[in-house]
C-alpha cells in the first residue's frame, strides 16, 4: 500500500510540475524529469522492498527540490508585482532585499561568495518578465544591480569599474531617467571607490546632480547624504559630517536604517568634538528610534557608544554596564570589531576601578578578537588600541620595566599609525579644493561632449545645405534646359507652319499667274517668269528674320528661298560654278538685303567672319563691291 501511494504521488507531481520552470537552474529541469523516470523504472524492477522504499525516498527528494523551484518562481513574480506597485526610487532596495533573502548574491567579510549561474539565471528570468511587460524603468534600475554584482564577482579594478559605470551613466542620462542616474552614482561611490576621498568626490557630484534635476524627494538622496556624513567622519571632518547627517534626517522620504545611522553618526561626531552632553542626546534619540523599529542589535551598539561618553565623564559604573552589554551582544552576533572596542573600554574601566585581574582578562581577550578581524585597515587601529591597553595595564600593576617596554611598543605603534593616518586624512579646505577640481573636470568633459555634439550637428547641417543647394542647382538647370528645348520646339513648329502656309500661298499665286499669262509667255525662261512675279513683302520679311544658328533650319530656309527665287542657285552655278552651303547661305542672305551685322546675327557668327566670307566671294565672282555683287545676283 505504501509503495502504491508513493508511485501515485510521484506520477501526480510529475504531471503537475511538467510545465514549471526553475529560474535558478533552468537546465536542471529536464535532468530531474529523466531522474524521476529512471527512479520509477527501478521501483518496478526491484524485488526487494528495501530498494523500492529507497527509490521512493529519492523521488520525494527530487520532487521536493522541484517544488522549491516553483516557490522561487512564485517569489520572482511577487518581486515583480512589488516593483510595479511601489515608488520607482524604492525598486533598487526591493531587488537588493530579494537577492539577500534568497542568497542569490551577497558579500561576506569582503569576499564574494555566490554562484554565478544562480545570479545569471535570476537576472535572465527577471529581465524577461520586465521586457514582456515593457517595464523599461525597472530594467534600467536592474541594470545597476546587475552591473555592480558582476563587477564584484569579476573582482574588477577601480579603473575597470569606473569605465563600466561611466558607460551606464551615459545610457541613463540619455534616457533622461535622472532618478536611476542618482542611484547609479551612489552605487559606484560605495562599491568601487578606492578611498574615502574618491567616494566623497562622487557623492558631492551626486548631490549637485540631485539639485540640478530636482531630486530632493528621491530616496537615494538620503543615502547620499548619510554616506557623505560617514566618509567625512572617517576623514575627521566632524562638523561638516554632522551637517550632512542632519540633511539625511531632514529628507522627506527617510529610510529607517539611514536615519538610525545618521543619528548614531551625529552622536559619535559630538563625542569626537568632546561635547558629551550633545553626544548623549543624539545617541538617546538613536536608541529610542532603534527600539521603535525593533532593531535591538543596533540599539546595543548605540549603548556601547554611550558607554564611552559616560567613561569620559567619569561615570564608570554606568559606563561598565553599557559596555558589558555591548560586548556580549557583539560576541553573540560575531561583530568582532565592535566587541573589541567594547573590551577596550572595559579594560580602561576596570583599571580605573582598580580591578587588575579583570583588566588582565580583557587584555588577553583583545589578542583573540584581533585575529578574528579580516580587514587590514581595521587591524591597524585595533593593534594600536591593544598596545595602549597593555601599557595601561602594566602601568596599573606598577612593574616599571614592563611598563617602559609596553610604553615603547605603544609609542612605536602609534607613530606608525599616525604616519599612515596622516596620509589618508585631509582638511576641509583641501577636501573642498579636491571636490571642486573633480566637479570642474566632469563639467569640462560634459562641455567637450556638448561642443563635439554641436560641432557634429553643424557639420551635418552644412553638408545637408550643400547637398540641397547641389540638388536644387541641377534641378533648376535641368528644368531650364527642358524649358529651352520646349521653346525651341514650339518655335520650330511655328516656323514650319508658317513655311507650309507660305508654300500654299506661293502655289496659289503660281496657278493664278499661269492662268492669266498668255501662250506667248510659255517659252520664256524660268528665271524671267519668277523674277516678274509679284513677291509678297511678308514672305521676304519672314526669310529675313530666319534663325540659321541651328543646322536643322538650313534645309527649311533654302526650300522657302527657292520657292521665291527658283532659278537663283541654278543661274549662279552656270555663272561661277559649284557653290558650298556656306557660300550659298551668305549669297542668299545678301540677296534678301541683310547687311553684315544682320547676317552675323542670323548665322550666329562675328561680323568679321561675314566680311571675310564676302571678300572670298568677291574674288570668286570677279567683283569688288556690294553693288557689283547685287548686279550679279
Amino acid at each position: 500500500m505504501f509503495l502504491k501511494l508513493n508511485i501515485f504521488y510521484t506520477f501526480a507531481l510529475v504531471f503537475l510540475t511538467s510545465n514549471k520552470n526553475d529560474y535558478f537552474t533552468n537546465h536542471t529541469f529536464y535532468i530531474k524529469k529523466h531522474l524521476l523516470t529512471l527512479a520509477l523504472i527501478l521501483i518496478f524492477i526491484q524485488k526487494k522492498t528495501f530498494w523500492k522504499i529507497f527509490f521512493c525516498i529519492c523521488i520525494n527528494l527530487i520532487i521536493g527540490k522541484q517544488g522549491e523551484a516553483q516557490n522561487h518562481q512564485k517569489s520572482l513574480d511577487e518581486l515583480y508585482q512589488k516593483c510595479t506597485q511601489t515608488r520607482i526610487d524604492s525598486i533598487h532596495r526591493l531587488i537588493i532585499g530579494f537577492i539577500r533573502k534568497y542568497e542569490i548574491s551577497f558579500r561576506r567579510k569582503g569576499k564574494v561568495i555566490q554562484t554565478p549561474e544562480k545570479f545569471q539565471n535570476f537576472c535572465k528570468n527577471f529581465k524577461k518578465i520586465c521586457v514582456k511587460n515593457n517595464q523599461k524603468a525597472i530594467l534600467r534600475r536592474f541594470a545597476i544591480i546587475e552591473l555592480t554584482d558582476n563587477l564584484k564577482h569579476q573582482e574588477a579594478t577601480p579603473q575597470q569599474a569606473k569605465q563600466a559605470f561611466e558607460k551606464l551613466l551615459e545610457e541613463l542620462i540619455a534616457s533622461k531617467d535622472y532618478s536611476a542616474t542618482l542611484s547609479c552614482l551612489l552605487e559606484s561611490a560605495l562599491a568601487f571607490s578606492p578611498t574615502q576621498l574618491d567616494a566623497l568626490k562622487v557623492l558631492f557630484f551626486a548631490e549637485k546632480f540631485a539639485e540640478k534635476h530636482h531630486l530632493q524627494k528621491d530616496i537615494a538622496l538620503q543615502s547620499v547624504y548619510q554616506m557623505m556624513g560617514f566618509y567625512l567622519w572617517e576623514l575627521n571632518i566632524y562638523t561638516l559630517s554632522n551637517q550632512y547627517f542632519q540633511k539625511s534626517l531632514a529628507t522627506k522620504y527617510a529610510l529607517s536604517a539611514d536615519s538610525l545611522q545618521a543619528l548614531n553618526g551625529i552622536g559619535i561626531n559630538y563625542q569626537k568634538l568632546q561635547d558629551f552632553k550633545m553626544s548623549n542626546q543624539y545617541l538617546e534619540k538613536a536608541s529610542q528610534y532603534a527600539l521603535k523599529i525593533k532593531n535591538n542589535l543596533f540599539n546595543t551598539i548605540i549603548e556601547g557608544n554611550k558607554a564611552v561618553n559616560f567613561f569620559k565623564m567619569g561615570k564608570l559604573e554606568k559606563a561598565y554596564t553599557l559596555a558589558l552589554k555591548d560586548k556580549n551582544t557583539s560576541l553573540q552576533h560575531e561583530l568582532w570589531e565592535n566587541a573589541f572596542g567594547a573590551m577596550y573600554w572595559l579594560t580602561q574601566i576596570e583599571i580605573g576601578r582598580k580591578n587588575i585581574e579583570k583588566a588582565k582578562f580583557f587584555v588577553d581577550s583583545l589578542e583573540i578578537l584581533k585575529n578574528k578581524v579580516i580587514k587590514e585597515d581595521s587591524k591597524l587601529i585595533l593593534n594600536l588600541r591593544q598596545k595602549e591597553t597593555i601599557y595601561l595595564y602594566q602601568k596599573a600593576t606598577g612593574n616599571s620595566n614592563e611598563t617602559l617596554r609596553a610604553y615603547q611598543n605603544y609609542i612605536k605603534t602609534d607613530s606608525t599609525f599616525q604616519a599612515l593616518a596622516h596620509n589618508s586624512k585631509i582638511s576641509e579646505i583641501q577636501l573642498k579644493a579636491e571636490v571642486d577640481i573633480y566637479i570642474q573636470e566632469i563639467a569640462k568633459k560634459e562641455k567637450e561632449k556638448e561642443i563635439n555634439s554641436w560641432f557634429f550637428g553643424v557639420i551635418v547641417i552644412i553638408l545637408l545645405v550643400l547637398l540641397f543647394l547641389l540638388v536644387n542647382y541641377f534641378y533648376k538647370k535641368g528644368k531650364k534646359q527642358k524649358k529651352e528645348i520646349q521653346q525651341l520646339k514650339t518655335q520650330i513648329f511655328a516656323q514650319i507652319q508658317n513655311i507650309n502656309q507660305q508654300n500654299e500661298d506661293i502655289q496659289a499665286i503660281f496657278i493664278q499667274e499661269n492662268n492669266v499669262q498668255t501662250q506667248e509667255n510659255t517659252n520664256q525662261t524660268l528665271e524671267f517668269e519668277v523674277e516678274n512675279v509679284q513677291i509678297k513683302k511678308a514672305d521676304l520679311e519672314h526669310l529675313r528674320n530666319f534663325n540659321l544658328a541651328y543646322k536643322e533650319q538650313w534645309g527649311v530656309f533654302k526650300e522657302s528661298f527657292l520657292k521665291i527665287y527658283p532659278a537663283f542657285e541654278h543661274v549662279l552655278q552656270e555663272k561661277v560654278g559649284a557653290l558650298s552651303n556656306a557660300e550659298l547661305r551668305l549669297l542668299m542672305l545678301h540677296k534678301l538685303g541683310l547687311n553684315n551685322q544682320e547676317i552675323a546675327k542670323t548665322l550666329l557668327i562675328s561680323p568679321e567672319s561675314v566680311r571675310t566670307g564676302k571678300y572670298r566671294l568677291y574674288k570668286k565672282f570677279g567683283v569688288s563691291s556690294n553693288e557689283e555683287l547685287d548686279k550679279l545676283l
